[in-house]
């Protein structure tokens, strides 16, 4: 709280509780990506509300909110829909499945009133490499590779066993008042940085009304 900065962690894996008669779950959570009706509503309704001004939130799950994985991610359209019309200060309203499944998810929000934080970026894993999309999104969205060497970059350099290039760790660092967020790699990998887009609203950063990304990148290398 005295940094005024809230971090919001969701499941990107949720699914309905239902065993059978032996007590196996008949819905295998690593196999199936999604987020629910409630989660969503929650987040909408309850974990994105502030009541003063000069916030900042920070989102993380496993699955990142890009539409690549809208294919095998039921509801992530529906989350991209909320943390859009978030920043944007506007309305939104969007469904998933059919009603009365048990994956039906139905949101409506509206955020052209009242205080909003600055969404310093959506961190999440499942590509198994290192991403960093400062432009596509209303928000920044950022993957790591993954720490258990099952990375999906050919490029990436060759873990040794016992030394400094075992792991794949960030260490994030938010510059709430030059309006930059750093990621310091320890292991393979490169550190990373990008500056904060402009968002409507009492963010107490800096530039708060710029309507560009200013200076996102990977350092030493590309995104």
């Amino acid at each position: 709280p005295a940094s005024r900065t809230r971090f919001v962690m969701l499941n990107s894996n949720w699914v309905e509780d239902l065993e059978d008669a032996a007590g196996v779950a008949q819905r295998r959570r690593m196999r199936s990506f999604g987020y629910g009706n409630q989660q969503l509503n929650w987040l909408a309704g309850e974990a994105l509300k502030f009541e003063e001004t000069g916030w900042a939130v920070v989102l993380a799950a496993h699955v990142p909110p890009v539409a690549e994985y809208d294919a095998t991610c039921r509801d992530e359209a529906v989350l991209r829909g909320i943390l859009t019309a978030y920043v944007e200060g506007s309305a939104y309203s969007g469904t998933y499945g059919t009603e009365g499944n048990w994956d039906y998810v139905s949101v409506s929000c509206d955020y052209s009133n009242g205080n909003r934080a600055q969404i310093m970026g959506f961190f999440a894993g499942h590509a198994h490499k290192d991403t960093l999309d400062v432009s596509t999104y209303a928000y920044p969205v950022l993957t790591i590779t993954s720490d258990a060497d099952l990375s999906y970059d050919e490029n990436e350099e060759t873990r040794v066993m016992g030394t400094d290039k075992e792991h794949a760790i960030d260490i994030v660092t938010i510059d709430r008042e030059n309006g930059t967020v750093h990621l310091t790699r320890l292991g393979v990998g490169a550190d990373r940085s990008y500056s904060l887009r402009g968002q409507e609203g009492d963010f107490n950063l800096a530039d708060p009304g710029s309507s560009d990304w200013i200076n996102g990148s990977r350092l030493n290398s590309s995104a």
